[in-house]
This record gives structure tokens, sequence and C-alpha cells, in this order.
């Protein structure tokens, strides 16, 4: 009975996602760095952005999913 409620409770609260996304940051940091050079906060915003389609798209290339 308990396992059934704890899978109920995991899929209610998509338990798991989050270790996806913490593999997913640690490869765009171990890739790009972990610094952000621009100061202005849409140079940031832009520089971020700049890194996640360039991580993308070497994730992309290399089938490394």
């Amino acid at each position: 009975m308990r396992e059934i409620w704890e899978e109920q409770w995991k899929k209610e609260n998509e338990y798991g996602k989050r270790g996806i996304v913490e593999i997913y940051f640690s490869g765009l940091k171990r890739t790009t760095g972990e610094l952000i050079k621009a100061t202005k906060p849409g140079n940031i915003s832009q520089e971020i952005a700049m890194k996640v389609v360039w991580y993308n798209g070497m994730r992309h290339m290399t089938e490394a999913y």
C-alpha cells in the first residue's frame, strides 16, 4: 500500500525532474564556465541565452543526451 502511495506522490509532484535539471546545468557550467562577464542586466540575459543556445547545439550535434 505504501509503495503505491509513494509512486502516486512521485507522479503528482514530478519527482525526479530536479536531477535532470541539475545534470543539465552542471554540464552547461562545465563547458561554458561559471562566470558571467557582462555587467548590465540586459547583457547578462543575452550572455546566458547565448551560452544555453551554444550548449544545446553542442549537445544536439554530439547526441550526448
